[in-house]
């Protein structure tokens, strides 16, 4: 069977990693970012989609138009995500009272609500023969486990992603498409949450090791 593998919010660094990853092991992987192609993986096995709006109609018509090509799906990898924004002034919120209207929504709609649009939809274009579906979580969205507070919109739309592909798995009660959360911890964090503490070279040293270790680590979950 061949491995068609999507990865959505391709330009990130983890993405990268994971397109590089599965090029050199002959995949067909389908890209979709915001970002330009230039901020992708280049190889003549990645298929990249620019969607600038990801909602629901323009992720309904991106795999309507894989269905159409007779795409089904081995393995996905939902990776978007984000703590810091710069550009719309959303940072973690240390205290109750730095909580906002439009962070709030700004976290939920991309943590949260675009990574289930996702599931909705591929659901129907996922192997039967064997198929996974994996969306790479936080460890600081776990309830029990929160014992420092603060991030209140970062915890809380992990929390809910958690919570949204727990019940999705539970809906789907498919052997043959495992549902997983990937959760980061500690240092693997530093990826996504671009730290300005460290030095551009700790910065370039953990971009470039931090992916390599998540592909091994997870390989495994992922192989369908």
């Amino acid at each position: 069977m061949k491995n068609n593998v999507l990865i959505v919010g391709a330009s990130g660094g983890i993405a990268s990693a994971l397109i590089e990853q599965y090029c050199n092991e002959g995949a067909q992987v389908f890209a979709v970012s915001r970002a330009p192609a230039a901020d992708v993986f280049q190889s003549e096995n990645v298929s990249y989609h620019q969607l600038a709006e990801q909602n629901d109609k323009s992720i309904s018509n991106f795999v309507r138009q894989l269905a159409k090509q007779d795409v089904t799906l081995t393995t996905v990898v939902i990776t978007t995500g984000f703590l810091h924004r710069d550009s719309d002034g959303i940072h973690p919120e240390k205290r109750l009272e730095d909580v906002s209207e439009h962070a709030l929504a700004a976290y939920f709609e991309t943590n949260s609500i675009i990574p289930a649009l996702w599931l909705k939809h591929l659901v129907n274009i996922m192997s039967k023969e064997g198929s996974t579906l994996v969306c790479l979580s936080a460890g600081v969205g776990s309830i029990s486990d929160n014992g420092l507070g603060g991030w209140y919109g970062y915890r809380a739309s992990k929390a809910a992603l958690n919570m949204l592909v727990k019940t999705a798995s539970v809906a789907q009660s498919r052997p043959s498409l495992p549902f997983y959360r990937l959760e980061w911890r500690s240092g693997n964090l530093v990826i996504r949450s671009n730290i300005t503490s460290a030095s551009s070279t700790s910065r370039l040293f953990i971009s470039l090791l931090l992916p390599c270790y998540f592909w091994e680590w997870c390989s495994v979950l992922i192989s369908p």
